[in-house]
C-alpha cells in the first residue's frame, strides 16, 4: 500500500509556479521599497486582487492570506502610510477576507454547522477568547495607553480567521491547495535565506545595503554580522520552516517505522534530504536559539512517539537517528558552500564555533531577557488573576547595545516582552496561560489519539498518521519556544495553533466516519 505519496505531491507543476509567483512578488516589493510611489501602486493592486478574488472564492482569499503569513514576518512586504499610520498588507487582506466573509455569511440563505464547534477544542478557544476579553476590559479600567492597547491587542484579531477556516477546511480539496501553497512558501523562504545570505558572505556591493534596509524596514528580520564575514539571517517568519522541519521528520520517521524507507526506496529520493537539508540549514542560520530549544523539544517529542506510540523498533530509530543526523550534516555542509563559493579572502569562517559559542553565551539581548525578569514577576504578583491588561508596561534596566545607544543609563519602558507564557499571565491574568495551553494540549490529545490508531487515510498525499504525529511534534516545538521568543502572542504562532487545532478536529471526525 502506498502510505506517502508526498513527493510525487511535491512535484505538481503548480507549487513550482507558485515558488516563482512568490519570488515575483517579493521582488516586487523590494522595487516598491527602493520607489515608494510605485510600492503605493502595489499595495491597492495586491487589496483589489485580493477583494475581488475572495468575493470569487473566499477559499482563495484566504490562501493568500496565509501565504502572506508563510513569506511575510511582520507583514509589511508592502504597505501604505495614512497620515502617518503605517497600514500593512497583513492587515488590509485581514480586513478585506473577514470582511467578505461576514458579508457572505450575512446573505447566504444556506446555514452551515461545523463539527469543529461540537468537539473539545471549541471549550479551549472560548476560554482563551474569555481571558483576551478580561485582558482588554482590565486594560481600560487601568486606563493603559490606548495606543500600547492597540498595537498589543491587534494580533489577537488574527484569531477571527477561525471561523472562516474552519467552514473551508472541512473539504479535502482545500487542505491539499493549503499543502501546496505550504510547501512552496517555505520552499522559498528558504531560498530567500540562502540567496540574501550568500549576497552578504561575499560581499556583493552595491546590493548589501539596500537589500539591508528593506529586510530591516519592512519587518521581515535581521541581518547581524557574527564573525569573520559570516552573517546571521534571522527572519521572524523562518518559525515555519521549524515546524515544517518537524513535521518532515514526523513524516519520515513513520516512513521510516512502517519499513517503507528501505523497501520502496523512500529515503533513496533525494527531495526527502534536500528538503530536509534545506530546512535545517534555515534553522542554523537564523542562529535563534529559541529555535533550537523548540527544535531539540519538537525532536524529542517525535522520538518519544516513535517509541512509546508507535512502537517503532530500535533499528528504524536507528535509521531515523541516522537521517537527522545526516541532513544535519548535509545543512551544514550546504551553508560551508554558499561562504566559500567562489573562494573568499581573508580567514574562512568556522560555523562550527560560532554555533557552538551561540548556544553556550549569553550575549546582552540574553542578559537583558534576565534582568526583564524580576521587574516582570513584580507586575504579574500585582494582579496575578485578572490581569494588568493589554498594554501594561514593565520598566527594567537593560544591556542591550541598541537600547544604551539611545539611553546610556539603559532604563527601557516597554509593553513587549521576550518571557512569551509571563507577558499572556502579566496581561490576560492566569486564565491566559493555562487557557492556551490547555487549547494546544487539547489539539495535541486529538493528534494522538490519530496516531495511536491505524489510518488508512491519506490527506494531500501523505498519511493522516504521518501527518498527525509531524503536527504533535511541531505544536510541541511551537510552544517551547514561545518561552523565550513570544510567537503565540503574534500571528506568526497564532496561525499555526489555529490550523493545527483544525486538521486535529478533521481528521479525527473522518477517522471516524471510515
Amino acid at each position: 500500500m502506498n502510505y506517502l505519496n508526498m513527493f510525487s505531491f511535491f512535484k505538481q507543476r503548480p507549487i513550482f509556479s507558485l515558488i516563482f509567483t512568490l519570488a515575483s512578488v517579493e521582488l516586487f516589493s523590494f522595487f516598491g521599497y527602493l520607489h515608494p510611489q510605485a510600492g503605493v501602486v502595489l499595495f491597492w493592486l495586491i487589496i483589489a486582487a485580493v477583494l475581488v478574488v475572495s468575493f470569487w472564492r473566499l477559499e482563495y482569499g484566504l490562501l493568500i492570506a496565509l501565504i502572506e503569513l508563510f513569506i511575510g514576518s511582520k507583514g509589511y512586504l508592502f504597505s501604505f502610510d495614512i497620515n502617518g499610520t503605517v497600514v500593512s498588507v497583513r492587515i488590509a487582506i485581514f480586513l478585506i477576507v473577514i470582511t467578505v466573509w461576514l458579508t457572505k455569511k450575512i446573505f447566504s440563505k444556506k446555514v452551515q454547522g461545523s463539527k469543529f464547534w461540537i468537539s473539545n477544542l471549541s471549550i479551549w478557544y472560548i476560554f482563551l477568547f474569555a481571558a483576551l476579553a478580561v485582558g482588554l476590559i482590565q486594560a481600560i479600567i487601568l486606563r493603559n495607553n490606548y495606543g500600547n492597547i492597540f498595537f498589543d491587542f491587534n494580533a489577537f484579531l488574527f484569531f477571527a480567521y477561525l471561523f472562516p477556516l474552519a467552514e473551508i477546511l472541512r473539504e479535502k480539496i482545500n487542505w491539499e491547495r493549503l499543502g501546496k501553497a505550504a510547501i512552496a512558501s517555505v520552499s522559498w523562504v528558504a531560498i530567500k535565506t540562502f540567496l540574501i545570505f550568500y549576497v552578504f558572505a561575499h560581499g556583493m556591493w552595491p546590493y548589501t545595503p539596500m537589500v539591508y534596509k528593506w529586510i530591516r524596514d519592512t519587518g521581515v528580520g535581521e541581518i547581524t554580522k557574527m564573525d569573520q564575514a559570516f552573517y546571521r539571517i534571522f527572519f521572524q517568519g523562518q518559525i515555519y520552516e521549524l515546524l515544517a522541519l518537524i513535521i518532515i521528520l514526523g513524516i519520515i520517521g513513520h516512513l521510516i517505522n512502517k519499513g517503507l524507507g528501505i523497501r520502496d526506496k523512500g529515503l533513496a529520493n533525494k527531495r526527502y534530504w534536500l528538503l530536509g537539508a534545506g530546512l535545517t540549514a534555515v534553522v542554523i542560520l537564523s542562529f535563534s536559539r529559541s529555535f533550537w530549544v523548540g527544535g531539540a523539544a519538537g525532536i524529542f517529542a517525535l522520538v518519544f512517539l516513535l517509541i512509546f506510540v508507535l512502537k517503532a523498533k530500535w533499528r528504524a530509530i536507528g535509521i531515523f537517528s541516522l537521517y537527522s543526523i545526516s541532513i544535519f550534516a548535509i545543512g551544514f555542509i550546504l551553508i560551508f558552500a554558499l561562504m566559500n563559493i567562489p573562494p573568499r579572502k581573508g580567514k574562512p569562517a568556522s560555523l562550527s564555533s560560532l554555533v557552538s559559542e551561540r548556544a553556550t553565551t549569553q550575549e546582552a539581548a540574553g542578559l537583558s531577557r534576565m534582568e526583564l525578569l524580576k521587574p516582570l514577576w513584580t507586575g504579574i504578583l500585582k494582579h496575578p488573576i485578572i490581569g494588568s491588561g493589554f498594554g501594561a508596561s514593565i520598566t527594567y534596566n537593560s544591556k542591550d547595545p541598541r537600547i544604551l545607544q539611545n539611553n546610556p543609563s539603559g532604563e527601557y519602558t516597554t509593553f513587549a516582552f521576550e518571557w512569551g507564557y509571563l507577558d499572556l499571565w502579566y496581561k490576560m491574568g492566569i486564565l491566559g496561560p493555562l487557557a492556551y495551553l490547555g487549547l494546544i494540549g487539547s489539539a495535541s490529545f486529538a493528534l494522538w489519539r490519530v496516531i495511536k490508531e491505524k489510518s488508512e487515510m491519506v490527506l494531500a498525499g501523505i498519511n493522516v498518521q504521518a501527518m498527525s504525529l509531524g503536527v504533535f511534534a511541531a505544536l510541541i516545538a511551537l510552544a517551547a519556544v514561545h518561552f523565550f521568543t513570544p510567537y503565540l502572542n503574534h500571528p506568526l504562532g497564532i496561525g499555526f495553533v489555529i490550523l493545527s487545532s483544525i486538521f486535529a478536529v478533521f481528521v479525527k471526525n473522518r477517522e471516524k466516519q471510515i
